[in-house]
């Protein structure tokens, strides 16, 4: 039974370590854009760019994460990512200006990409084969959970303006993160495969074909998500919920919560598709109720609804990605699927914010239903029967 524990030591310590990295990561989201209007004098347009600059320095080194983690190890990964990611969490005391910002926060992204995909492959190696879907889904609420208690905390201390006092925060998040990340032994069966990965050559050795078609589904729920997490606020303003908006990822993180024990075992019992066509109803259903909001409950509600759908596939999806290769490639693999899912989140930022721009916030948020409808063809069409065979010859072994 040893061998298939799952709440080890090893599997702890990654959990916290990860959710300190998006305590500091979704506090920021929150709180940057008002330094840019308040502290700076910009404009909305300047305050975007912090998360733009973000994503940017995410995305290009996404592809190198995963094969520096399959060559380099996971263990001296995991220091040098997380390094990085505190050296830049520090430097935001000393930030004067928007172009100092700016330049602060590509670096930032850099060290997110590299330091989430190593802990996702990390996780990938430590939890049970036949828990692998609880265990990501459990990994994941932590993030969850920093997405919920981030935001909140951020605004609450910047509200007589100490942002000094945010960015010592964040810096604390990114120090507990660091010293989580790098406590923890790491099996040596798991550190390398380096051997393995110069088999690979051209742009394999920097992506996994084997997960682009997942990947690719899992862009369009992001690309319809970046509605949710960009605008909700601004949102929540016009249909006269301001009062209740910073709670709407709280009630998106205790349905995700609740329903997690359930849905974890479930992947893991019945298959994926078991899980994942209904939340991708289930996610359709809460971006349709967040479009007909107009007051404080359905706005929250819409919220909880959103939770278990978006939280559910992202769990679910990032799972089966890891486990269409083999284990030398996860580092790889993860980065490649990061890739295209942060891409997909970045793009649909810019396109439904012009979408919102040139009608409103309800029509925007239909769109974004009618998107996760195309994702869910998409998986269909490109990954259905692939996934199936996959669950049932794990039922089978097991």
């Amino acid at each position: 039974m040893k061998e298939h524990r799952l709440w080890s030591k090893e599997y702890i310590y990654i959990c916290i370590s990860s959710f300190f990295l998006f305590m500091t990561m979704y506090s920021q989201m929150t709180v940057l854009p008002l330094l840019v209007i308040n502290g700076f004098g910009g404009s909305g347009q300047q305050a975007g760019l912090t998360m733009t600059m973000f994503l940017l320095g995410s995305v290009i080194f996404r592809p190198f994460a995963g094969k520096w983690i399959d060559e380099l190890g996971r263990k001296k990964m995991l220091l040098i990512s997380l390094s990085l990611f505190l050296a830049a969490s520090i430097m935001y005391i000393e930030v004067k200006s928007l172009s100092s910002l700016l330049i602060l926060r590509f670096i930032h992204g850099i060290g997110f990409a590299l330091a989430n995909t190593t802990l996702y492959t990390v996780v990938a190696d430590i939890v049970p084969e036949k828990r692998r879907g609880e265990g990501l889904g459990y990994f994941a609420t932590f993030m969850n959970l920093a997405m919920a208690i981030g935001p909140f905390l951020g605004l609450t201390m910047i509200a007589s303006n100490s942002f000094n006092l945010f960015f010592i925060a964040t810096a604390i998040f990114a120090v507990l993160s660091f010293l989580f990340g790098n406590i923890l032994p790491i099996p040596k069966t798991l550190v390398k495969g380096k051997v393995m990965i110069q088999e690979y050559h051209g742009l394999k050795r920097y992506f996994e074909p084997n997960v682009l078609a997942i990947a690719l589904a899992s862009s369009f729920v992001a690309f319809a998500y970046a509605g949710v997490s960009t605008f909700s606020s601004i949102y929540a303003k016009q249909i006269g919920a301001s009062e209740v908006a910073a709670y709407f990822f709280v009630s998106y993180a205790i349905m995700l919560i609740l329903s997690r024990p359930f849905v974890g075992k479930l992947f893991d019992r019945s298959g994926a598709n078991t899980v994942i066509y209904p939340a991708f109803f289930i996610l359709i259903v809460g971006i349709i109720s967040l479009a007909l909001a107009k007051g404080p409950f359905m706005f929250l509600a819409s919220g909880a609804i959103i939770g278990v759908g978006n939280g559910t596939l992202y769990s679910s999806l990032q799972t089966m990605a890891v486990s269409l290769c083999p284990v030398n490639r996860r580092g790889v693999a993860t980065s490649t699927y990061f890739l295209i899912y942060d891409t997909g989140m970045a793009v649909g930022a810019f396109i439904l914010g012009m979408i919102a721009a040139q009608t409103n916030y309800h029509l925007m948020y239909f769109v974004s239903a009618l998107i996760v409808l195309v994702s869910t063809l998409c998986y269909y069409t490109l990954c259905h029967r692939k996934i199936n065979s996959i669950g049932n010859h794990t039922q089978r072994a097991a």
